[in-house]
């Protein structure tokens, strides 16, 4: 989607002619995603929003005014209308221009003799380029991630549209579920990606590419202080949530600044354990990034997946052996114990059973692992292979 400031100037230059500006000037940056002719009140429920809506009058009537008309294209989440006085509009009501500032629909007038097919035409085609430039940036930016070597793949594509080299990138991702319906939204991912680039670009939230992969969005920021990172972030997960009706149809990580386009990788991998330990529910809040991961922070650093992997099997693969035969829960019991620092009651409570029951579990993990959980030795090799466990 192109903002409207944009499409605004490409129509003065190709007609020729510039528009009036009516009212609703705080609305100038609203995304626009296509352009349409709407005359009459049965037209618009088959708008999809940010429309750019063009009206000569011709389906006004007393029962139906331009008011009318106004607010049932704001009602459908029109972005702007530009109005074509002559024989059906003869005078703009001072009601409209209030309602159109109110709520911060632009409102534009034309002369009655353009045609306005050839506004139509410059419009869709300059969105239409603006697409294809989004889709070339999305796929340059995924090529730097899986193969940053090739610097032919991505770097000028991604230097023609104000991503340099040098630059400082970080890197959120959003993966939804696939238990979660999406096609109860009516949008695939990619519509859901253009609304979303357009929508925070409104808050403010320029110089990013969203890449849509599988069922994952990937997110690349461009030269964001930490401050201006946790906000977008923010910002993008209450965006998805007002979009789903959920929160727990998503999850969302956000991996470190990095520098260099050649390094986003970097950030790619972080983003992706952040929002994995989300999904795992071991977030703290609705965004977990990389820079709060405590512990987990410093056992992703292990590139060596065998040696994880190894720590784990040699210490808690004999609980994991038991919960899968038995149906048991003595690997969350532990995480639980350890989780409310060494409380069986607290425990107790999180898990929904009597601490009784905690303290004949904690006893046969003892047994299990022939390890005595009273040692803090022991309880601290346990708590780093938790937390390996949720890498893995």
């Amino acid at each position: 989607m192109l903002e409207l400031s944009l499409i605004i100037e490409k129509v003065e230059r190709t007609i020729h002619t510039k528009l009036n500006l009516l009212a609703g000037e705080n609305g100038l940056s609203n995304p626009i995603s296509w352009a349409h002719i709407v005359e009459t009140k049965e037209s618009c429920p088959f708008l999809s929003g940010k429309e750019l809506a063009l009206i000569t009058g011709a389906g006004l009537k007393p029962s139906f005014t331009l008011l009318q008309m106004i607010e049932s294209l704001q009602q459908h989440h029109v972005s702007a209308v530009i109005l074509f006085p002559g024989p059906y509009i003869e005078e703009i009501p001072q009601n409209v221009l209030a309602y159109c500032d109110a709520h911060n629909v632009p409102l534009f007038s034309l002369p009655w003799q353009l045609h306005m097919e050839d506004i139509i035409r410059v419009i869709t085609y300059a969105i239409m380029r603006q697409e294809d430039t989004s889709q070339k940036v999305a796929s340059a930016f995924y090529n730097a991630i899986v193969n940053p070597e090739e610097e032919s793949a991505y770097l000028h594509t991604l230097t023609q549209n104000g991503f340099h080299k040098e630059d400082n990138y970080a890197i959120c991702q959003v993966k939804f579920h696939s238990e979660y319906n999406l096609v109860a939204t009516s949008q695939t991912l990619e519509t859901m990606a253009g609304n979303l680039q357009g929508q925070m670009a409104q808050r403010g939230f320029g110089n990013l590419s969203i890449y849509v992969a599988g069922q994952k969005m990937l997110i690349l920021l461009c030269n964001y202080p930490a401050e201006q990172l946790e906000t977008f972030a923010k910002n993008l997960f209450l965006q998805v949530q007002s979009i789903l009706k959920s929160a727990t149809a998503f999850s969302l990580g956000v991996g470190q600044t990095i520098q260099g386009l050649n390094n986003i990788s970097k950030s790619y991998q972080q983003a992706t354990v952040a929002q994995r330990l989300q999904q795992d529910g071991q977030g703290r809040g609705f965004v977990f990034s990389y820079s709060e991961m405590g512990l987990h922070h410093l056992l992703s650093g292990i590139d060596n997946y065998d040696r994880q992997k190894e720590f784990y099997t040699n210490t808690l693969y004999p609980l994991e052996i038991y919960d899968r035969t038995n149906h048991g829960d003595l690997i969350p019991t532990l995480a639980a114990y350890f989780d409310h620092n060494g409380s069986v009651l607290q425990a107790a409570a999180q898990l929904h059973v009597h601490r009784n029951t905690v303290n004949q579990k904690l006893e046969k993990i003892s047994a299990l692992l022939e390890m005595p959980l009273s040692s803090w030795e022991v309880r601290a090799q346990l708590i780093v292979a938790l937390k390996i466990k949720n890498l893995l």
